[in-house]
């Protein structure tokens, strides 16, 4: 179906993004990839392709092709955006920890949680960053403020009882253990549902579904 819609109208963000997800949910990762980049690319100003790029990001970890420059396009044209931040600077912690890379994605992701001081993705990140560069005081105030915020921070618990256990407070570490064994459970049910959601996420965002087309209308 969405095939067929990119066919008949080439321009449309929506069909370029659901063809995308339809692509992703049968296992076709890189033309799904590559599908996002020409998405973000119809019109630079329509934000969901870059959302859903995001989202697939944090879930995949790896460097992929243009979506570094996609996702820094995307803070540039939304400065007051905390996500939009945040997606860049996983980007650039995709791309390895280099001095200048890491001190960017720092920035980028002080700029999201200014934005929103609860996104606690953010601040799961920058306690890796503050974790990779042995600031224990840092990383352990970064961290915690993940717990508040995140609703399942199993990895905030395992990194807190990572850096208890190298400072030798074996009694904190134990507890932080203990958080992240139960978060964890609550998380693999978690991802049992998530696939199906996030075939539903360029609808969620797109809003109610339109009523048929008539002969010379053009999707949004």
């Amino acid at each position: 179906m969405f095939a067929k819609g990119q066919q008949l109208f080439p321009d449309s963000v929506r069909m370029a993004v659901g063809l995308s997800i339809a692509t992703y949910s049968q296992g076709e990762t890189e033309r799904s990839e590559q599908l996002l980049v020409r998405a973000c690319d119809i019109n630079p100003a329509d934000i969901t392709p870059y959302l859903f790029m995001g989202r697939l990001q944090e879930a995949e970890r790896i460097e992929i092709s243009g979506w570094r420059e996609r996702l820094h396009r995307f803070s540039l044209l939304e400065p007051d955006n905390p996500l939009a931040h945040y997606y860049y600077a996983v980007a650039l912690s995709n791309k390895g920890q280099e001095a200048a890379q890491d001190s960017a994605m720092e920035a980028e992701l002080q700029k999201a949680v200014a934005l929103d001081p609860q996104l606690g993705a953010a601040y799961l990140q920058l306690g890796r960053l503050y974790a990779a560069r042995k600031d224990n005081p840092a990383a352990i105030a970064a961290l915690e403020k993940a717990v508040a915020n995140l609703p399942l921070p199993d990895e905030a618990h395992y990194r807190l009882a990572q850096i208890y256990r190298q400072m030798g407070d074996s009694d904190k570490a134990r507890q932080e253990i203990g958080l992240y064994r139960q978060t964890s459970q609550q998380r693999t049910r978690q991802e049992q549902e998530q696939r199906g959601e996030i075939q539903q996420f360029v609808y969620t965002l797109g809003g109610p579904k339109p009523d048929a087309p008539s002969k010379d209308s053009k999707p949004r």
